[in-house]
């Protein structure tokens, strides 16, 4: 698994214009998939702490990559969004990515595949709990 992580932030640090480190990325993408989202499910949603959450969200906001708003319905809560400058980066990214991993991928069968994926679910639940 570390050679994938690997081979999935080589190829991010090689697209022209993006400056941002693997686990900027791994947010960007929890934000993509749910704008909007709070701190909070992003660091349960990475697996990582609030203050490692807080620090890449300083960054992020500062190159204009993410705004943080106060939630209107809990005024307690920051709802993160992408800008839409950073969307229309983002959006053709996630496709560079996603060939990337198929690519790498495709020397597994369905059957492995799909092994694959249990055997991820079954380690990522062990860490969880």
């Amino acid at each position: 698994m570390h050679r994938i992580k690997q081979e999935v932030c080589f190829r991010i640090s090689r697209v022209p214009d993006l400056h941002i480190t693997p686990s900027e990325w791994a947010l960007l993408t929890v934000v993509h998939q749910d704008d909007g989202v709070s701190a909070k499910k992003i660091a349960e949603k990475m697996g990582v702490t609030m203050s490692a959450v807080s620090q890449l969200l300083r960054r992020l906001e500062k190159d204009k990559i993410i705004d943080r708003t106060v939630d209107s319905s809990d005024k307690r809560s920051v709802c993160i969004k992408l800008t839409p400058s950073s969307k229309k980066m983002i959006e053709p990214m996630e496709g560079s990515v996603c060939e990337g991993m198929s690519s790498m991928f495709s020397v597994l069968s369905d059957k492995e595949l799909q092994t694959l994926a249990e055997l991820n679910k079954k380690i990522s639940d062990s860490i969880r709990t």
